[in-house]
């Protein structure tokens, strides 16, 4: 978790699986949630910026995204 975002989150990382015991299928999970922790950060970031940050609606978004 970016230092910036912890205190938004209430939390310093953000944690889970990929939900697979193969390489290259967990290679490109891997992608996808770097994708979504980008997207996610972004969101955050923006919506602080204008004061409507929710903090469950964007780990909903991230969760609905993986």
């Amino acid at each position: 978790m970016p230092a910036d975002l912890q205190q938004l989150f209430g939390q310093f990382e953000l944690g889970g699986s990929l939900h697979t015991c193969e390489k290259a299928d967990a290679k490109r999970r891997q992608y996808a949630l770097v994708a979504a922790t980008d997207s996610l950060f972004e969101d955050a970031r923006m919506l602080r910026a204008t004061g409507s940050a929710n903090r469950d609606a964007l780990l909903h978004e991230f969760a609905r995204q993986r």
